[in-house]
């Protein structure tokens, strides 16, 4: 059996996936963090710092952090890597503004 992506619906909706999808993280913005934490006993810090590791021997002039979220992956690289450009994308506006209080928060 196959599928096209843009048909799979996660809830019974008329709704785009796209815009039940950015609903769904919308609504859970200000939890996620936690969520994230306790849901992956702390591994999700643990997996973020193994991946960078892997990139801090190359030279990062800019960095994409493609569904960025709470912007967790981005603030870490940015005090690894140390890159001169980085920008965070996601189609959530609400985990975007936990992340922009999180970076002004760091910075």
């Amino acid at each position: 059996m196959s599928y096209k992506a843009e048909n799979v619906r996660p809830y019974k909706s008329e709704s785009t996936k796209r815009d039940q999808v950015e609903l769904m993280f919308n609504g859970i913005a200000s939890r996620y963090d936690a969520m994230n934490s306790w849901l992956s006993l702390g591994l999700d810090m643990w997996w973020r710092k193994k991946a960078l590791r892997k990139l801090q021997d190359s030279s990062i002039d800019n960095l994409l952090d493609i569904a960025t979220g709470t912007g967790d992956f981005a603030i870490l690289a940015s005090d690894m890597l140390k890159p001169k450009q980085i920008m965070g994308i996601d189609i959530s506006d609400g985990m975007m503004e936990v992340g922009r209080k999180k970076v002004k928060k760091a910075n």
